[in-house]
């Protein structure tokens, strides 16, 4: 029911390219979301893309995008970075991951899926090939 997109796929996301096609048709249809935060660093790195500041902000108001509030991203953060050591320089990714309770994360940085699939022990959506990752059951509501 739920995604993560990383920065690093915002632009592909947005552009809707063939890649990405599979997951904006998900979120559009109206019962999948986004999880995002206020957390400054996903903040940051979300809206450095107006485009997808505005698309997230549509969708927010919408229902079709969850904000999760930084406290929480940011506790878990440091519940991370006290018991794992981390490949990726995304603790805030895993954060949010962890709070929202999203199993499912966009991305193509290899050490943040490394670093996802074992603290969150989730799947990774690269490209139209993962589409059956797009369920109704990758995360908790």
């Amino acid at each position: 029911m739920c995604m993560i997109l990383d920065a690093n796929r915002c632009g592909d996301f947005i552009s809707n390219n063939a890649d990405m096609g599979p997951v904006r048709r998900w979120i559009d249809s109206g019962v999948h979301r986004l999880i995002y935060s206020n957390q400054e660093k996903i903040q940051d790195e979300l809206y450095d893309n107006r485009e997808m500041k505005k698309y997230l902000e549509d969708r927010f108001k919408f229902g079709r995008a969850r904000r999760i509030e930084k406290e929480k991203v940011e506790q878990a953060i440091k519940d991370i970075e006290t018991e794992y050591s981390l490949r990726s320089d995304d603790p805030h990714i895993l954060g949010l991951a962890i709070a929202s309770g999203a199993k499912l994360l966009c991305t193509q940085d290899e050490n943040l899926e490394k670093d996802f699939k074992k603290i969150v022990k989730g799947k990774i959506y690269k490209n139209k090939t993962h589409a059956h990752l797009l369920t109704d059951k990758i995360c908790k509501p």
